[in-house]
């Protein structure tokens, strides 16, 4: 197959730069979804109200490629002629981003540091292919697809973010960089956070925000704590890492701040390669054992 990019952009696995399927502009691919609401007028009030902490909405990208009648390898294809062969590669196509029972896995390939970076997407409307020149062989067209989840993520977690209470004070008001988060771009709401016990009233704050999470209640030295920021859960068990397993628990539980009524959303820190921060509380009963886990992806505007 011969491959026309350096930064391919594949869906479901199949590569849409090739001589059949060539993608010339990828709108939207590297800029923020739009943001939801705005500002509040008010009456006698020069300008608006500025509302903060605004949210983003879905997320649309429009790939213009042109699809021609030759096969991947840029070869006639055989027992084809020209436009048979075209319809031959509309149909592909149409079967790779056509879809209806489940999403899209769209990804781009940028390499290096950066890596490969994915969305589920769905296909939400396309124009209707033209023809190019005379030859009734290649035509040019746009899809475009939409990313309700509205950020790009890691294809894989990177390394947990870990921080131990290596002072050893019972009472903690620690910030924290999340080290293995460091260069998201994005809010982080479907994080895995594990506090291990000791502690009393162990909290989780985003720093950037004051978006927290508190536990009012005491964890022993073998109980852990763990929030399912994306499942909107909370557990309490023993043993293990505290990634799995426990007591479903509801009792004791505060939440507030900007992001309500999500659980809990980690926010990137500004800055190309700035860690996110959260601020670790207790109101004593903490020692050197003491320590909160956070694992999950990467996610980018």
């Amino acid at each position: 197959m011969v491959n026309t990019s350096t930064h391919p952009v594949t869906v479901d696995g199949f590569r849409l730069d090739t001589l059949a399927r060539n993608i010339e502009i990828r709108d939207g691919l590297n800029y923020a979804p739009k943001i939801q609401g705005e500002n509040l007028q008010i009456a006698g009030m020069h300008g608006k109200k500025w509302i903060r902490n605004k949210l983003y909405d879905e997320a649309r990208y429009v790939l213009s490629m042109w699809v021609s009648s030759y096969d991947d390898d840029g070869k006639p294809r055989v027992g084809y002629d020209g436009r048979q062969g075209l319809e031959e590669s509309l149909d592909t196509l149409k079967s790779i981003l056509i879809v209806r029972n489940r999403r899209l896995d769209v990804r781009v390939a940028y390499g290096g540091q950066i890596g490969t970076r994915k969305a589920n997407c769905e296909l939400t409307n396309a124009i209707e292919p033209q023809f190019v020149g005379w030859a009734p062989t290649t035509v040019k067209l746009s899809v475009e697809l939409t990313n309700p989840d509205c950020f790009w993520e890691d294809v894989s977690a990177p390394a947990d973010s870990v921080y131990t209470n290596t002072g050893g004070g019972a009472t903690m008001n620690a910030v924290v960089n999340m080290t293995g988060l460091a260069r998201a771009t994005a809010p982080m709401g479907d994080l895995y956070y594990v506090f291990k016990g000791p502690a009393n009233n162990p909290e989780i704050r985003d720093t950037a925000t004051g978006h927290y999470c508190r536990y009012n209640g005491t964890l022993s030295a073998s109980q852990w704590w763990r929030i399912e920021a994306k499942e909107m859960k909370f557990f309490i068990g023993t043993g293990g890492d505290g990634f799995t397993g426990g007591t479903r628990t509801v009792p004791g539980i505060v939440r507030g701040g900007a992001h309500l009524p999500a659980f809990m959303v980690l926010s990137p820190n500004q800055g190309r390669a700035g860690s996110p921060q959260l601020t670790v509380i207790t109101t004593g009963g903490a020692t050197v054992a003491t320590s909160l886990t956070v694992r999950g992806k990467r996610k980018y505007l």
